[in-house]
């Protein structure tokens, strides 16, 4: 380990970091791949389903074909202007580099929900159904059932408002002026930087709870040795004199995230930033001076390809867990 934390700057820049931002794709292409190769009928299944949809809303038949052909070429023009305006603002807001990767999954996203529109309509539909009070339900409990349910929804936008916060004041910049060394946050003093690990380690200890009375036992203890270093971290930088948001924090709240894709990444970085406890300062010389340089370094200064290899494997994420969901379908009796 000692070794690996002394790693050199061109290692790290050429070969560890974008080796490492590759696993998680390289990972969930070979889930799925074995997903389809166990259950190879999903693939005929889902072209039988596309030629289906396609007889039933475009093929004159019935008494209503006029209407119903008509409604559904609508229907298909307003998802393909969507998937056009996504495309457009993502070229025009963003670099080309970035803006492919996040056209394309935001476009896959929007096609996702439209080849599963029925099934997402009524998954919505029978939630909605479920907050209405029962006809032998105290009031008093249905109360409290709807606001759990409201707490479950508004937490979780709160959290997601948080990292989203942060994540533009730190891809703001680089999005703007390119790659740099050192991004300033506001108000980050002692208390403010040893709360906000404490905040996320919270989160991981409250999803660890979660994952423990599911029976995921594995992931608990993933979120318990997450939120250890939730803790850990910001005492290592205290008694060090360096307390402020390092990659860690970026990677623990990547870890806490519901994506392989994510929590691999993040472990990633995490580990990455245990190593200064091991062996600090990493680096190389460039011109004759020692430049400190890490994993999430890499991550800054080739910022576009990881971006690309991230949703990449968010993509093939989302797949293989459409196709997870369809094989338990499948084997549920009906």
């Amino acid at each position: 380990m000692t070794q690996l934390a002394k790693t050199g700057f061109f290692d790290y820049a050429g070969v560890i970091g974008p080796v490492a931002a590759s696993l998680p794709l390289v990972i969930g292409t070979g889930v799925l791949v074995k997903k389809i190769y166990d259950n190879p009928k999903i693939i005929d299944q889902k072209c039988s389903e596309l030629k289906e949809w396609v007889v039933t809303s475009f093929t004159p038949h019935g008494s209503d074909a006029a209407r119903r052909i008509a409604e559904n070429i609508f229907k298909l023009l307003l998802v393909l202007g969507v998937c056009a305006t996504i495309i457009y603002f993502s070229a025009v807001l963003l670099p080309i580099a970035m803006a492919i990767p996040i056209a394309i999954q935001l476009v896959f996203r929007v096609g996702k929900f439209c080849v599963d529109y029925n099934e997402n309509v009524k998954s919505i539909k029978k939630y909605f159904d479920s907050l209405k009070m029962g006809k032998f339900e105290d009031r008093a409990v249905w109360r409290k059932r709807v606001a759990k349910e409201i707490v479950k929804i508004v937490l979780p936008l709160v959290i997601l408002g948080a990292i989203l916060t942060c994540a533009g004041i730190i891809v703001s910049p680089l999005i703007t002026g390119g790659f740099q060394w050192h991004l300033s946050v506001p108000f980050q003093t002692k208390a403010v930087v040893f709360l906000e690990y404490a905040a996320v380690g919270l989160l991981h200890l409250g999803l660890a709870a979660r994952s423990w009375r599911k029976g995921n036992r594995a992931e608990a203890l993933f979120h318990l040795f997450a939120t250890a270093l939730s803790f850990g971290f910001p005492s290592f930088y205290l008694s060090n004199n360096d307390m402020r948001l390092h990659h860690s924090f970026y990677g623990l709240i990547l870890m806490a995230l519901p994506s392989r894709t994510a929590k691999i990444f993040g472990s990633f970085v995490t580990f990455d930033s245990i190593l200064y406890a091991v062996a600090n300062p990493r680096g190389g010389f460039l011109n004759g001076k020692f430049v400190e340089y890490d994993f999430i370094n890499t991550v800054l200064e080739q910022f576009k390809l990881f971006l690309a290899l991230f949703s990449a494997s968010l993509i093939v994420e989302s797949i293989s867990a459409s196709i997870k969901k369809r094989v338990l379908q499948i084997s549920l009796p009906p």
